[in-house]
């Protein structure tokens, strides 16, 4: 068996519920929802991480997360922010970006992922990870 390569000098990590009767699983990567992380199983979902360790939820129980990026703390603006819902730029701060749009009809550029729900004028943490929010057409 080989060793995998792994440098987590600088890693953000952080702990968080498991969503109840889900099983995340060490090494693989997660998504967030408003009831905790699950597995993330497809290449369209919002991935935040990698789980530390393997955990079936209960509803209590927890598991450390190594983030993709680093967390800043962000103030809300109207429209709010969901938890494990990417985040746009909006004159007040940031809210929930739009459905991603298959037709490239938007250029919406994503700031990261809500790693919090809140409404306008909170502050909740926001994954940093800059990028497009458009289709291929």
């Amino acid at each position: 068996m080989s060793t995998a390569l792994r440098y987590l000098d600088n890693a953000t990590i952080i702990t968080l519920l498991v969503e109840n009767a889900q099983t995340v699983t060490k090494n693989r990567i997660v998504q967030l929802s408003a009831n905790g992380i699950r597995l993330a199983t497809a290449g369209s979902d919002t991935a935040i991480g990698v789980a530390r360790d393997t955990v079936t939820g209960d509803g209590a129980l927890l598991c450390d997360v190594t983030l993709f990026g680093p967390v800043e703390a962000m103030i809300v603006g109207t429209g709010g922010v969901t938890a494990g819902v990417k985040v746009v730029n909006v004159s007040d701060g940031v809210t929930d970006a739009p459905a991603h749009d298959a037709d490239g009809t938007t250029n919406d550029v994503i700031m990261g992922v809500a790693l919090e729900t809140g409404i306008a004028t909170q502050l909740v943490g926001v994954m940093l990870a800059l990028g497009g929010n458009r289709g291929s057409a």
